[in-house]
């Protein structure tokens, strides 16, 4: 009788541990999300839970999904595009975080596509502190221009879609771009004003150096005649010095 009461005992005990296990597993499943997998390696990547959704960029184009995607988004709305990164200066990363939070904090921009060239590129120590519109997608490679007009194309159509350099952020003026009324066959090219980390700014858009240089555009899809821009436009996005395409290291 003894014996069978502390079997009895210990099947409680076994059970009480096994329902302690199983609260402590169930929450940790409450603090992560399984995403999409995005990589060539085969498994589902494991993220602390956060407020934005992980996508792969599919380099085999399933228009009837891009459609589907799109349809989850109300007409004109504002949408940044550009390609986020861990830099290894401390001092450039500051300004890169920096550029990320005000696009995040600006409640004139809806969504936020980060198309990333590696996996250890997630900013997950900001993106998990907002409750904002945010898609990560991997890209796998340093993002160009054509690029980032395929991932638009179908994904954004009817879309306010600004593609930018990594540490460019806008103020409260980009949302006069909703009264634009009619976006067809056009494209806003913007400079920026300089601004330090402290928020002192300078503007140098009219002086000679800066003549010609943009690092914003701003389009709306779905593009006109698509193959002919896509296969004119491979050059990186902010990989444009003094009218010499990086990637060519030919003048523009």
């Amino acid at each position: 009788m003894f014996y069978k009461t502390s079997v009895n005992k210990g099947l409680k005990r076994v059970l009480g541990l096994l329902f302690i296990g199983f609260c402590f597993w169930y929450h940790f499943l409450k603090q992560t999300q399984e995403v999409e997998e995005f990589s060539e390696l085969g498994y589902p990547v494991l993220l602390p839970k956060t407020n934005f959704k992980l996508r792969h960029f599919r380099t085999q184009k399933n228009e009837s999904e891009e459609i589907m995607f799109n349809q989850q988004f109300p007409r004109n709305q504002i949408h940044v595009v550009y390609q986020f990164y861990i830099d290894d200066d401390k001092r450039r990363q500051i300004e890169l975080d920096l550029a990320l939070e005000k696009n995040i904090l600006n409640n004139e921009i809806d969504c936020i596509h980060l198309l990333l060239e590696k996996k250890g590129h997630i900013p997950c120590y900001l993106l998990s502190k907002y409750d904002k519109c945010i898609y990560v997608w991997l890209l796998g490679k340093r993002l160009t221009f054509n690029n980032a007009i395929e991932f638009s194309q179908n994904r954004l159509r009817g879309l306010f879609v600004a593609v930018i350099n990594s540490d460019v952020y806008f103020d409260k003026t980009i949302r006069l771009l909703k009264q634009i009324a009619e976006m067809k066959n056009k494209l806003i090219a913007l400079s920026v004003i300089e601004a330090d980390n402290n928020g002192r700014t300078r503007d140098l858009r009219c002086s000679k150096q800066y003549i010609g240089s943009h690092d914003t555009y701003i389009f709306k899809p779905p593009v006109n005649n698509f193959q002919e821009v896509y296969d004119a436009t491979d050059v990186y996005v902010g990989g444009i010095t003094g009218w010499v395409d990086e990637k060519t290291n030919t003048y523009l």
